[in-house]
Order: C-alpha cells, then sequence, then structure tokens
C-alpha cells in the first residue's frame, strides 16, 4: 500500500506536463506503460518472495528502492526536468513497485 503517495501521485502528470514540458500524448504514454510495469514487478517480486527470500524481505526491499527513486527524482531534480529519458523509467518502476 501507498502511504502518503495520495498527495503526490495524482499531480505527476501536471509535472509532466508543466515542469518537465511534455506533450500530453506523452504523459499518457507513460500512464499506459506503468500496468504492464506493475505486472512485471509484481510477478518478479512473487518469484523472490517464493524463493525462499521471504514475502516481508521482498515487500520490504520493493518499499526501499521506491523511495530510493522518489528521492532520486527530488534531489535529481534539475537534471531529470531536463532529460526525461531517464525521469520517466525511474518514474514508472517507482510507481509500478
Amino acid at each position: 500500500f501507498a502511504i502518503g503517495s495520495g498527495m503526490t501521485i495524482k499531480f505527476f502528470p501536471l509535472f509532466f506536463k508543466d515542469e518537465v514540458g511534455m506533450s500530453p500524448s506523452q504523459v499518457q504514454l507513460i500512464y499506459f506503460a506503468v500496468p504492464f510495469a506493475m505486472v512485471i514487478c509484481s510477478t518478479l517480486g512473487s518469484k523472490l518472495a517464493a524463493s525462499g527470500v521471504g514475502r516481508v524481505q521482498t515487500q520490504f526491499l520493493s518499499r526501499f528502492i521506491g523511495i530510493v527513486l522518489l528521492y532520486s527524482m527530488v534531489f535529481f531534480k534539475n537534471y531529470l526536468d531536463k532529460h526525461p529519458f531517464f525521469l520517466v523509467p525511474i518514474y514508472v518502476m517507482r510507481t509500478s513497485l
């Protein structure tokens, strides 16, 4: 579950449009790709948990990586705003976890 992300997630389309300068169709392509990334990440997470790592440890790892990705979007904002080809995969991975 996404604790505290309700205040941030719904404003990402505006961020991509206004701050990064992406067109509405580019923003929609991002949101088209997210469910596919979610399927891949949930499948990999299930396989990792079943391989002996454990469900709790897998969940912790997933959340930790998501937090690191979100903070990287914050700390490297100036660079990522000018380079959406780096920003978009970070956002998609962060959202899919």
